[in-house]
């Protein structure tokens, strides 16, 4: 009896971390992409998040956020995973995601534009890209706050700072 207790509650995990699988990954691959892991470890970083969600449940882990939860894994994933030599991976072909009826100049001043917000995104600190990102993703800034181990007073700062500098890349 108490066996099926049990195979119920891991049914029950499997569900909620599927659920939140479905709800979450997207946002969770955008948002280790833009903190610079290849698309291709994002990928692999975002199923091991879920697959370590997953492990907490069954050992009776109370996770009250899991989104918190799952991105704070990816990101210390992320960050060890920077820490190893990187394999060579190809590089994703990047798809010009272009409006029908667009002209080749409006094409042109569009990639342009991204160009120089790419390069800014670059210049900017680490921390600075990390509450960017983590703001970009609906965070509010005392989440963020809790998730960087920053104040958040720090995590506003940093964010004002890179909202600064992408303007000026945006107007240069």
């Amino acid at each position: 009896m108490a066996e099926r207790a049990l195979m119920g509650g891991r049914t029950d995990h499997a569900k909620r971390v599927a659920e939140l699988y479905c709800e979450l990954r997207d946002d969770l691959y955008r948002h280790l992409v833009a903190n610079g892991i290849r698309p291709q470890v994002s990928q692999e970083l975002t199923q091991e998040a879920f697959l370590r969600l997953h492990g907490a449940l069954l050992e009776g882990g109370d996770i009250a956020n899991p989104r918190g939860w799952v991105f704070t894994v990816a990101h210390n994933l992320a960050v060890n995973s920077r820490r190893r030599p990187e394999q060579d991976l190809p590089d994703d072909i990047e798809l010009a995601a272009t409006a029908e009826g667009d002209n080749p100049e409006a094409v042109l001043l569009r990639s342009e534009r991204m160009a120089r917000i790419d390069q800014a995104f670059v210049r900017l600190s680490r921390q600075q890209r990390l509450c960017l990102s983590l703001r970009v993703e609906g965070f509010q800034y005392k989440q963020i706050a809790v998730m960087t181990g920053l104040g958040v007073s720090t995590v506003g700062e940093f964010l004002q700072r890179a909202i600064v500098k992408l303007r000026e890349a945006l107007h240069d």
